[in-house]
């Protein structure tokens, strides 16, 4: 089969649709794509932050999955209801600042800016998305309460990249399980920033296994910034969770959990709470002037920078925390020019509540003044063993 060759000028962009073979088809309908990349704009997207391009870049991503290919944007904004990236797909910007998509004004409620799901078996393939930012378009959703920016379902190896969350109505990142019980596993997070979404910035609640966050920070949330429960062998460095309206970490039945230079700073409630967990170890672990609701200093003396609490009987057989080691600062505030109090945390660096079965619990805290004076209130449980 012969190939006609031509030049193309510098800088010239091939398209997949402007290859055409002796037989009549083009290289896009022959193979997919030319070299395993598409352009969102072959399909006809335009990028000019006021044309809805959801068809375009769906149909992109659809055939850029036939050949387990990737799909490029270029460093524009464009609009969208949703997109679903199907398995074995690369989804890649420019740049987190310059590759935007907006969800469109006024989506319907439940509906992701992305989904990433499985076909509802184990180990079938990866999704990845790399350098771009998806904004919610928070302040014109009046009917996507619920609405998020990606949404996990049943995923195995789906990676983030270099990507932005901003202004979702709801929850930031979702990840889950799926009704088949397979799990949401094996996702790595590599700098990723989610920031003022509406309910939590990272919510993991339901069947998700192994997950590593690497340079990850949330921020402005207007629940907490990071749920994990029920969430087994999530490895942490480097991730900071501050300026949410309640918890900066929220760890619930969670297990197995490695973290190593992580920080909580100025939440509205605690720092972390560390509820019912077991063979949790937190490594270079920070809180810092949390429960302070602005820089004055005031705000609530109800929360702490650690918050270990110990849920007797929750149904679940599991009780308290089993093998919990935290080392780190739990307060480390100090009076500056504004007057903000002598605190880390507005109530106590490290707080046990609840007579919970604490088993092997250990915290070995570098500094913890707080603004009481007190560095630990132990109000319930056995078994913690803490080094000043």
């Amino acid at each position: 089969m012969a190939i006609d060759v031509v030049r193309l000028p510098i800088g010239a962009v091939l398209e997949a649709a402007d290859v055409l073979f002796p037989d009549g088809e083009t290289a896009l309908e022959k193979f997919g794509f030319v070299g395993g990349t598409v352009t969102v704009e072959s399909f006809g997207a335009v990028g000019d932050g006021v044309t809805d391009d959801t068809t375009a870049i769906q149909n992109a991503l659809n055939a850029a999955a036939a050949s387990s290919g990737s799909v490029t944007m270029s460093g524009k904004t464009y609009i969208v209801t949703t997109l679903s990236v199907p398995l074995n797909v690369r989804f890649a910007g420019v740049h987190r600042l310059r590759t935007k998509l907006k969800q469109k004004a006024d989506t319907a409620n439940y509906t992701p800016v992305i989904l990433l799901a499985s076909d509802g078996t184990a180990y079938t393939g990866f999704q990845q998305l790399e350098n771009f930012t998806i904004d919610g378009n928070r302040s014109n959703q009046s009917l996507n309460a619920e609405g998020y920016g990606i949404k996990m379902v049943g995923t195995q190896q789906a990676a983030l990249t270099d990507v932005r969350v901003v202004d979702v109505l709801g929850h930031g990142i979702v990840m889950e399980g799926d009704y088949n019980n397979n799990f949401c596993q094996l996702t790595a997070f590599t700098r990723v920033w989610v920031w003022n979404s509406g309910r939590r910035g990272i919510d993991a609640n339901y069947l998700v296994v192994d997950t590593s966050m690497t340079d990850v920070e949330v921020g402005g949330s207007g629940w907490d910034g990071i749920l994990l429960a029920t969430a087994t062998g999530t490895r942490m460095v480097n991730v900071a969770s501050f300026w949410n309206t309640l918890l900066g970490f929220n760890f619930y039945q969670t297990k197995e959990l490695q973290a190593t230079n992580i920080r909580s700073e100025r939440n509205g409630q605690h720092g972390f709470a560390i509820r019912s967990s077991q063979d949790c170890v937190l490594v270079n672990a920070r809180a810092y002037r949390n429960s302070a609701t602005d820089n004055s200093g005031t705000g609530s003396d109800n929360y702490s920078g650690f918050y270990v609490f110990g849920n007797d009987n929750d149904g679940s057989g599991h009780y308290g925390n089993i093998r919990l080691f935290i080392s780190g600062i739990a307060g480390d505030g100090y009076a500056n020019p504004a007057g903000f109090p002598l605190n880390g945390s507005q109530k106590y660096g490290v707080e046990e509540d609840n007579a919970g079965t604490y088993t092997d619990v250990k915290y070995d805290i570098v500094f913890g003044v707080n603004r009481t004076g007190n560095k630990l209130a132990k109000t319930g449980g056995t078994g913690g063993v803490f080094r000043w």
